[in-house]
């Protein structure tokens, strides 16, 4: 019973969080029905966390506003030809976000609730993939996604939909009801975009039983969800906004449904029905058992959290109890390959070492995930054959000798078994313990199979 426990304590970092600190005592817990109540408390804690010293979203992009419209005039200045130039705020601006959001994963207590933040930040991605959204990028994940961790995830879909990082990002500023005044008068139409990803993406899932018809009068119903420019129309900059003047008029059909609401109220309506249709509470569950437990998770263990959705209303921290009382969740196989960001985090907290923001950015972007930069709408992959590619190894042995050049403050062997108790198998405390020097046992931790595996 004693080995059990411990097992599930060293898991309780291992695998729900960033992994254990070198200065952190075992949880005095050992049963998963024990350690549920210490990690849905970590979540809790970290929905309500803030960062006072970060802008907002309003604030960021009113600066990133105020930097173009120097920019242009300086331009329109031809002849001033020494005019020192305003430096762009988007890197600034993404380093400080950076470098706030590791230092909270470095420090937590577990790491489960930032774990959330990060995983469902992820799955309603959004990508830094220009200027103005480097700016929104960061708010982006403290606005919309911390606050909704433990909630409903009908709130979570409504916040992340409405956020002008996601308009922006998926060019819903951009779409006008065709037989909108706006639609008529400069002749534009429809971007179906953020309809599109909302059903495939964040929602029902690509199998969920939507045609492309549905995705077109969805596009229509979201027509007028746009942002408030820099010229402060109708609001404050930089601010979610209805213009009533871009939406398609009249009643849409959408998955079998007639939404005939007027204005906003239609594309609310729309988003809380998605938000409980039997196939989102499958779609969303697949993918949280499988970011926690495996790449390929067991049905049972997405059955029962899918249960839990539908009968909760999608209640996420419901369904996070769910998850972590069944005994397929503390399985000891380590299933799960860390992606990039996560190993860089359990090594900072493992080995007490903190890179510098600048590094930090560089070191992740060599290893294939650059801060707030997926790939696409899909988000980050979440499935070990997408990170383990010789080439992506290669650069965490490259790191992880970088790393090892620090000397460590005690003895690597203790240290290893510490961090990673039960989970350290015999080869490796065995390696460590021949390693010629320090520096070269803890390269030798940081890539055992335990330390990259959760």
């Amino acid at each position: 019973m004693k080995q059990e426990f411990e097992l599930n304590r060293a898991l309780a970092y291992h695998r729900f969080g960033w992994g254990r600190r070198f200065d952190q005592r075992p949880l005095a817990e050992g049963s998963p029905t024990q350690l549920t109540g210490r990690l849905l408390d970590d979540a809790e804690k970290s929905s309500t966390y803030t960062f006072d010293d970060l802008p907002s979203s309003r604030e960021a992009l009113s600066t990133w506003f105020d930097f173009r419209r120097e920019i242009k005039a300086i331009r329109a200045r031809k002849q001033e030809t020494n005019v020192e130039k305003p430096k762009n705020p988007a890197r600034r601006f993404l380093l400080g976000e950076l470098e706030a959001r590791f230092d909270t994963d470095r420090k937590s207590e577990i790491g489960f609730g930032e774990r959330l933040v990060d995983f469902w930040s992820n799955h309603f991605a959004v990508s830094a993939n220009n200027p103005r959204l480097a700016v929104l990028a960061g708010p982006y994940r403290r606005e919309a996604v911390r606050p909704h961790i433990t909630g409903r995830f009908e709130d979570l879909l409504l916040s992340a939909t409405r956020h002008p990082a996601m308009i922006h990002y998926l060019d819903n500023q951009l779409s006008m009801g065709p037989n909108s005044k706006a639609g008529q008068r400069r002749n534009k139409g429809l971007n179906e975009n953020l309809a599109r990803e909302i059903l495939e993406l964040h929602t029902v899932g690509v199998n969920g039983g939507y045609t492309q018809q549905d995705v077109t009068n969805f596009a229509k119903v979201l027509t007028g969800w746009t942002i408030v420019g820099p010229k402060a129309r109708g609001g404050t900059i930089g601010t979610f906004i209805f213009r009533k003047f871009m939406h398609e008029p009249g009643a849409q059909k959408i998955m079998g449904k007639v939404y005939d609401q007027q204005d906003m109220e239609q594309g609310i309506a729309v988003l809380r029905t998605l938000a409980h249709h039997p196939s989102t509470a499958r779609f969303v569950s697949q993918k949280l058992v499988q970011h926690f437990v495996s790449d390929d998770p067991p049905d049972s263990l997405v059955t029962r959290v899918e249960k839990t959705f539908l009968n909760t209303g999608g209640d996420l921290r419901r369904m996070y109890e769910a998850l972590l009382q069944d005994a397929d969740s503390w399985r000891p196989e380590l299933k799960k390959f860390r992606r990039p960001y996560e190993f860089v985090v359990a090594t900072s907290r493992a080995l007490n070492v903190r890179p510098k923001r600048k590094n930090l950015f560089g070191s992740l972007k060599l290893m294939g995930q650059q801060p707030f930069r997926p790939p696409s709408p899909q988000g980050w992959p979440d499935v070990s054959e997408s990170w383990i590619a010789p080439d992506a190894l290669k650069t965490r042995l490259d790191w992880a000798e970088q790393v090892a050049r620090s000397r460590p403050s005690r003895d690597v062997r203790e240290l290893a078994r510490d961090v990673l108790g039960p989970l350290l198998s015999e080869e490796t405390d065995l390696a460590i313990a021949r390693a010629e020097s320090a520096k070269q046992a803890m390269a030798l931790m940081m890539l055992s199979p335990e330390f990259q595996r959760r």
